[in-house]
């Protein structure tokens, strides 16, 4: 069975971008806009930075959110295996 990979082009902070992916392009498109929102918002907040560093700055902001969600997850995980027992 082949594994269909879907192109789709999206912009990004103004620049146009390539995503390929095994995911549906609705789901690509929806990650695209999830990180032009974040960077967009890095870049109200750090003007005077130049693109390398917003980008970076976005990874860590992003990174943060993955984590906080990753440990809440675990958190759930726990409890609902408390309370099976």
């Amino acid at each position: 069975m082949e594994n269909k990979k879907n192109r789709v082009s999206v912009k990004i902070y103004n620049n146009e971008y390539t995503l390929v992916g095994a995911n549906d392009r609705e789901y690509l498109e929806r990650v695209a806009e999830a990180v032009d929102e974040k960077i967009s918002e890095v870049a109200r907040m750090n003007a005077g930075l130049d693109l390398h560093r917003k980008a970076v700055l976005t990874c860590v902001n992003l990174m943060d959110d993955y984590l906080q969600l990753e440990e809440k997850y675990e958190d759930v995980l726990k409890q609902l295996k408390e309370s099976k027992e």
